[in-house]
């Protein structure tokens, strides 16, 4: 992870991270109608929510999560998708109809970009606890 003061220049999207949680995941799922493996988008970091409500992440614009420790980022704005998330990560095949399910049902919006505030070491089972 770079500090948020010396980020390179490059192939990296507009923000440090992206966030997506198992229960926006799983709604995802239930719209598209087929199995759905979440590494189609790509993110950084994938939240075990504790209130399965699908989608919670996209009310947390402006506020701060706290990981772990040492770990702090700014939630910031939608994450819009592009046709990437139509190619399945485990045989190339694509299937158009999952960014059609996202545009229509989600504005095309999935997961939450988030500005790294302080860098630190993310473990597997950190906890992760919103601040205002």
């Amino acid at each position: 992870m770079y500090h948020p003061a010396h980020i390179p220049l490059g192939a990296i999207e507009e923000e440090n991270i992206l966030l997506v949680s198992d229960a926006s995941i799983g709604e995802l799922t239930k719209l598209w109608g087929k199995e759905l493996d979440g590494r189609r988008f790509r993110p950084n970091l994938v939240l075990s929510l504790v209130n399965k409500t699908p989608f919670l992440e996209e009310q947390w614009f402006g506020k701060r999560v706290l990981i772990g420790n040492e770990v702090e980022l700014e939630i910031k704005r939608h994450c819009e998708r592009c046709m990437i998330i139509t190619v399945d990560p485990s045989d190339s095949q694509r299937d158009p109809s999952l960014l059609k399910t996202v545009v229509k049902e989600r504005k095309n919006h999935f997961g939450v970009y988030a500005s790294v505030l302080q860098t630190g070491e993310i473990r597997v089972g950190d906890q992760v606890f919103l601040k205002d």
